[in-house]
């Protein structure tokens, strides 16, 4: 009776000051980010529709469109969960008692008894407004910034996330804050030289763009440090300053759950992904800037190096065939 109440003065509350630009921002926010969850589960499962149960009204009217993104159902009657049926007056709706959730098969629970999306949407806009612009000097789109969103939900209390070309930090700083947001501490090892970028090599400079040493020198650590400390971020964040190939064979980090990768370099994402069976990392992104597949460069790769450039560094380790273009994203089973 009183959740409700609630729910009755929450849509009075709406309707009295709310208007219908802030009503389709809300809702695209938390579908970019059901999008991006979709991606990885995808990935992960190996699917291209994930089966969905429902156990949250606050849903509703985004079932239509999480549809159109993978969460599916075979059933319509065994899809929604969690409200009384004898009290339910929603025929589109038809909700079953929460007990009768394991009675049925699903690739994912959505709500607040598995996968809370609006949990996460209010934690990621939390975060947004808790961040300073100056702060957020990162090189992602917001796409990319959803994905990584979505793997810092996951992230389990007191893990590690590995980044590994980190600039100004703009991006440990929003996946730091938001983990703080979420009421669970996560160590971010922040890798950089925080001088630039190294010195080109053949295989960069077989693309048509490549980046070469003398740029993105606005990262002096001293800087990065002052931004971190600002957010009072510090005991989340850790800067691992030089040279990425030099240091990641060295680092022995425990419980790490996500490596980011992204030195726009074929060294550089070659060392990364060298360390990850060493570091046994079961969760790895790899940013490739120029977001096309091997296949699409018009090169033969074989999953052993045929390719060139910063991409081709993924398929000295990975097959191409689990690529995602702009944003790599693998999972390791």
């Amino acid at each position: 009776m009183l959740v409700q109440s609630f729910e009755v003065l929450g849509k009075i509350r709406r309707r009295l000051f709310g208007n219908a630009y802030s009503f389709l921002q809300e809702s695209q926010f938390s579908l970019l980010l059901a999008q991006s969850l979709s991606k990885i589960l995808k990935a992960q499962k190996g699917k291209t529709k994930l089966v969905t149960a429902y156990t949250d009204t606050g849903l509703h009217g985004l079932t239509e469109a999480l549809m159109d993104v993978g969460f599916v159902w075979e059933d319509v009657r065994h899809t929604f969960f969690g409200r009384d049926p004898d009290h339910n007056f929603d025929k589109f709706h038809p909700y079953n008692p929460l007990s009768d959730l394991k009675k049925f098969e699903f690739d994912v629970i959505l709500g607040s008894q598995g996968i809370d999306l609006s949990y996460l949407a209010r934690s990621v806009r939390q975060t947004l407004k808790a961040i300073k612009l100056v702060n957020f000097q990162t090189c992602l789109h917001i796409n990319k910034i959803s994905i990584l969103a979505v793997l810092a939900y996951f992230c389990p209390n007191h893990s590690s996330i590995l980044e590994v070309g980190s600039y100004q930090c703009g991006t440990s700083i929003f996946m730091a804050q938001l983990c703080k947001t979420l009421g669970k501490h996560v160590t971010i090892y922040a890798c950089d030289t925080f001088e630039g970028m190294p010195a080109a090599t053949a295989p960069d400079r077989s693309d048509q763009v490549f980046f070469d040493s003398g740029m993105f020198t606005n990262n002096p650590i001293n800087r990065v440090q002052k931004k971190i400390k600002s957010q009072a971020l510090e005991g989340y964040i850790r800067l691992v300053k030089g040279d990425v190939v030099k240091n990641l064979p060295n680092l022995n980090y425990e419980n790490i759950y996500l490596m980011f990768l992204d030195t726009d370099q074929y060294r550089g994402t070659q060392a990364g992904l060298d360390q990850v069976k060493r570091l046994n990392i079961p969760h790895i992104v790899v940013d490739e800037e120029r977001g096309r597949s091997c296949e699409e460069r018009g090169r033969s790769c074989d999953g052993k190096g045929a390719g060139k450039g910063a991409g081709a560094a993924m398929c000295d380790s990975l097959l191409c065939k689990i690529c995602i273009w702009s944003i790599l994203l693998f999972h390791r089973r």
